[in-house]
């Protein structure tokens, strides 16, 4: 095409000093502007590349290094706000985006939802980030549609559901709520910087933790350790001054998280960093982080920290960044999940006339999420059964009730073991996974030869 991309930066314009490398990258309109704003504020340590399917956006944006996103797929004519063709295009320029972020250790990926690129690209460049062998810490810092975008939200939902899976926190900032707090003689300019605002706040809250060398510091392993827990996440800023300013700071903060629907009660990690001036009394760092621990959930164990702020004497300002995650049960985890247990009892199962069980031991057998009972290993053969066959039980495989694309293996089929009489009579667990009792064993299951013999 003819069209001049030159202004495209290329990845070895990305020249970070530090240890850590901080990097955040813009995905589509929101995304760009975003940046664009942060770069006017100013975050130290920080480097921006901003992604887009629209080169006129680019061109504008104040980013170093500017990718345009899927250049065969949509010819440069951006993507028409279809979230499918984001994810196309991302897909086409995802190896040079990862060539262009090779190195990076946290990486803000900020993004607006509902519309095309940055619900499209968000979730696929999480996803592959994630992946990597030594992947970074991965920060979504995204907005939501006004409450009038009804089909935009609709969109934004489905897409933040993909994108939470992948990053190990998800800010998100509701343009819904936003909306409602700012003054009605606000343009829609006025608006969309405020909004802008709030992304900055959450970036460069995090990134001052760590650039900052504080008198209790919080090193990037802190900061890892908040974030990994998964799923939404909170920062939230307060200040105050004056009598009782640590409580009010404290207060403020959590009256004023960033435009956000979650709250820090129940987190169930917490950071919490306190900056003042040479006269902070300890009595003021035990109320703050004394009150943040008691709102958090149940058994957190809050990391804190304390820098030092001389600009903050005159002004006696006492300012507190809290970071929680673990807002929502079902999306964090401090572990990978294990599949859920229950231990059931083989003699009972005995008692049902379509179930024949050799053994009436009391035999523990474990349930999975995939709806598949497994027996638990027994003892190794002893004198007294050199072979060990009465270590070896037969596995019993019940159909459990599972929503449609759900479960550990949800596009396979129960299987289910054929009884050991020869009875000619199919079960219901037969019948429901279509298995002929006088026929060849059922699919995936083979009876032991020894259990025929015993069983004639």
């Amino acid at each position: 095409m003819s069209e001049d991309f030159s202004f495209l930066g290329k990845s070895e314009d990305l020249k970070l000093s530090g240890i850590h490398k901080l990097r955040v990258l813009g995905i589509g309109g929101c995304g760009n502007k975003a940046i664009d704003h942060m770069v006017n504020m100013g975050i130290e340590g920080v480097e921006f590349v901003a992604a887009n399917t629209d080169p006129n956006d680019l061109k504008v944006c104040q980013a170093p290094v500017k990718i345009l996103l899927g250049e065969k797929i949509t010819r440069g004519e951006g993507c028409g706000g279809d979230p499918e063709v984001g994810t196309r295009a991302c897909k086409e320029t995802l190896d040079h985006l990862k060539s262009v972020l090779e190195g990076t250790d946290l990486l803000f990926i900020v993004a607006g939802l509902g519309g095309g690129t940055g619900s499209g690209g968000a979730p696929v460049v999480a996803e592959a980030f994630a992946a990597m062998e030594h992947p970074p810490l991965i920060v979504s810092v995204v907005t939501t549609p006004f409450s009038w975008e009804e089909d935009r939200q609709v969109i934004a939902k489905d897409i933040l559901k993909e994108l939470t899976r992948h990053s190990n926190a998800v800010i998100t900032v509701s343009n819904s709520i936003l909306e409602e707090l700012v003054p009605d003689d606000f343009t829609y300019e006025q608006t969309a910087a405020k909004g802008n605002d709030v992304l900055y706040k959450a970036v460069s809250g995090i990134v001052e933790i760590l650039m900052v060398n504080g008198k209790i510091n919080c090193d990037f392993a802190d900061v890892r350790k908040t974030l990994e827990c998964r799923g939404p996440a909170l920062i939230a800023f307060g200040e105050a001054s004056g009598e009782n300013r640590a409580k009010k700071a404290l207060q403020n903060a959590i009256d004023a998280p960033l435009v956000s629907e979650h709250s820090i009660k129940g987190a169930k990690r917490l950071l919490i960093y306190i900056v003042g001036d040479k006269k902070l009394l300890m009595s003021e760092f035990k109320e703050i982080n004394k009150l943040a621990t008691e709102m958090g959930g149940k058994g957190v164990k809050p990391i804190t920290g304390l820098a030092e702020d001389p600009s903050l004497a005159e002004s006696g300002i006492i300012r507190v960044i809290i970071i929680a995650t673990g807002l929502d049960n079902e999306m964090a985890w401090d572990e990978p999940q294990k599949p859920q247990e229950e231990v059931i009892n083989l003699t009972a199962l005995a008692d049902e006339p379509d179930v024949n069980v050799r053994s009436t031991d009391d035999v523990p057998v474990r349930k999975t999420l995939a709806g598949a009972f497994r027996p638990v290993p027994q003892v190794p053969a002893s004198p007294a059964d050199p072979v060990g066959i009465g270590a070896i039980k037969p596995t019993i495989l019940r159909p459990q009730p599972q929503k449609e694309g759900t479960g550990l293996h949800s596009n396979q089929t129960n299987r289910v073991v054929r009884p050991l009489t020869g009875s000619g009579q199919a079960s219901r667990y037969q019948q429901n996974a279509g298995v002929d009792p006088g026929g060849a064993n059922p699919p995936g299951f083979e009876t032991p030869t020894f259990l025929r013999n015993n069983a004639n």
